[in-house]
């Protein structure tokens, strides 16, 4: 459990770094094509935390 939290940490950090440091692709496609993942990403890593978060507080 410890491992997946330190994973999902690092990768939840890298695209919060990103994001602060607004790096991005150049061309139009590219760049929607990434918003598209990054929206992904980021709702599975929402959802990856929230289901650690419950099984730490269930018995």
């Amino acid at each position: 459990m410890l491992t997946v939290e330190n994973v999902l940490g690092l990768l939840s950090d890298s695209l919060i770094g990103l994001y602060i440091l607004n790096v991005s692709p150049r061309s139009y496609y590219e760049k929607r094509m990434a918003k598209l993942y990054t929206r992904r990403t980021f709702a599975l890593l929402v959802l990856m935390l929230t289901t650690i978060v419950l099984l730490e507080f269930i018995p």
